[in-house]
């Protein structure tokens, strides 16, 4: 964790008037640890750079614009903020009724082709009309952004794959509007990414050749710090500048605490145990024995919480993204345990409901990252289950939360989930003494850092 900013950064606020700003790559915010760090992202660029003209270009294609708006409920009410598009076509399912396409994988196929044809387009100066037989009013408002922009403000992503052989793909499409902009020459700053162990040679020349034209980029762990120098060499006064620091939601989470923290709840007061559940479905764990691995010892859990501790359950709904459904993880971990002894919450929170949630919480079994982080941030102790091996659970880590509370599903076979659940519950108290000191003392000082050292090297790169 970086511990100190340059003194003259942390006490100056450099601020850039007038520009037009594209943020890219936006996430849906069905899933809300995406709507926490993007709507700081947007708040962040209104203080640093004020007047400017502000534009979303959304991870989901232009022919899926303007549908894909449905998924943006947190930052599409904030005032003066534009959206478009992204510049390679999508095909995602929004609504969990929705059923996928049996030919989605040709379409996929189709569609990236022709992403590569636009990309070849863009490199060799053609005019974009040779990039598309039919032209429509949602590419040209998309490609007018991109062009005109002064300054691209990317989304820092998950860069990950399952898959060694699918992986140089996962990375291309992830990588493809940040392309788009590198060959147009514009300014790209990408801010709070995390970075997998990448295994494909093809994927770290992919990483390589954006990262390196792109003049600053933040990371959220310090795993993805050590990642990202296997791929880019990191040396002072050297372009990108490639720093370590705090999750962007901090900036948000920050705003909600006080309010939330005084709120008294009267139903709640002389209430049974709460305990609160966070879950993942099979899409995201990939592996259908891990799966079961999972969902197995989750049950045996959710059992002995009921049987042993006089405690009622509640599902909380991280997560309402449609193709990330996990009714059938649901119905797995609560086989065998009474209907009236859980809850599943199936309306769609907001960032503050699902803060208030937490708050009312007795503990939290999290295997949602950001559901971990919002409980802490309000107090409330969490045993979190870690359903990949990417970077970013090393941030619960870094928020004061001990290694024995953060477990892998891959090991679950071996741990004795009712004892650890048992022994954190015991040491709860301490834990979170921990955890708050770190929050107020670095995590959320810190985190608006990522501007302050943005607004700084894009200083430098403008007088180049």
């Amino acid at each position: 964790m970086v511990k100190s900013i340059n003194t003259f950064m942390k006490n100056s606020l450099h601020i850039h008037k007038n520009k037009k700003i594209l943020l890219l790559d936006f996430a849906a915010e069905k899933n809300r640890g995406d709507a926490v760090m993007q709507m700081a992202m947007v708040k962040l660029t209104k203080k640093y750079f004020p007047d400017s003209k502000l534009t979303v270009s959304t991870v989901f294609g232009y022919n899926q614009f303007p549908e894909c708006l449905s998924q943006f409920d947190h930052t599409d009410s904030i005032e003066g903020l534009g959206f478009v598009g992204g510049l390679l076509q999508t095909n995602e399912t929004f609504v969990q009724s929705e059923q996928r396409d049996k030919r989605s994988k040709y379409k996929k196929i189709v569609k990236l082709l022709a992403g590569v044809w636009f990309l070849c387009v863009v490199v060799l100066r053609l005019p974009v009309r040779f990039s598309h037989f039919f032209r429509s009013s949602q590419f040209e408002d998309a490609w007018n952004v991109f062009t005109s922009t002064d300054l691209v403000i990317w989304n820092g992503r998950n860069f990950r794959s399952h898959s060694f052989y699918k992986e140089p793909y996962d990375i291309f499409v992830l990588l493809f509007n940040p392309l788009v902009c590198v060959f147009l020459k514009k300014p790209i700053a990408c801010i709070g990414a995390s970075v997998w162990e990448i295994q494909n040679p093809i994927s770290r020349i992919l990483l390589r050749f954006v990262f390196r034209r792109t003049f600053f980029i933040s990371v959220r762990e310090e795993k993805s710090l050590k990642n990202i120098q296997k791929i880019i060499p990191i040396k002072k006064n050297t372009t990108p500048l490639v720093m370590h620091l705090p999750d962007l939601s901090f900036v948000m989470l920050n705003q909600y605490r006080n309010e939330i923290k005084d709120e008294v709840i009267d139903d709640v007061q002389n209430a049974r145990m709460r305990i609160g559940l966070t879950v993942v479905g099979r899409r995201e764990i990939g592996s259908g024995e891990l799966f079961r691995t999972y969902t197995t010892a989750v049950n045996r859990l959710m059992m002995h919480i009921v049987e042993k501790c006089d405690a009622h359950i509640y599902v909380i709904p991280q997560v309402t993204y449609g193709p990330e459904a996990n009714g059938e993880a649901i119905e797995a971990v609560f086989a065998g345990v009474a209907p009236s002894a859980y809850t599943v919450k199936q309306e769609d929170m907001s960032v503050s409901q699902l803060l208030k949630e937490y708050n009312t919480l007795d503990f939290l079994v999290a295997t949602r990252m950001h559901s971990a982080i919002f409980a802490l941030s309000v107090g409330t102790p969490v045993m979190a289950i870690s359903y990949d091996s990417g970077a970013k659970w090393n941030i619960l880590l870094e928020m004061g939360l001990p290694v024995e509370a953060l477990l892998s599903a891959i090991d679950l076979k071996e741990i004795d989930l009712i004892s650890r659940f048992t022994q954190l519950k015991q040491n709860s108290k301490d834990i979170m003494r921990e955890v708050d000191a770190r929050l107020q003392d670095t995590l959320i000082p810190e985190a608006e850092d990522h501007f302050q050292l943005l607004c700084s090297e894009y200083e430098k790169e403008k007088n180049k």
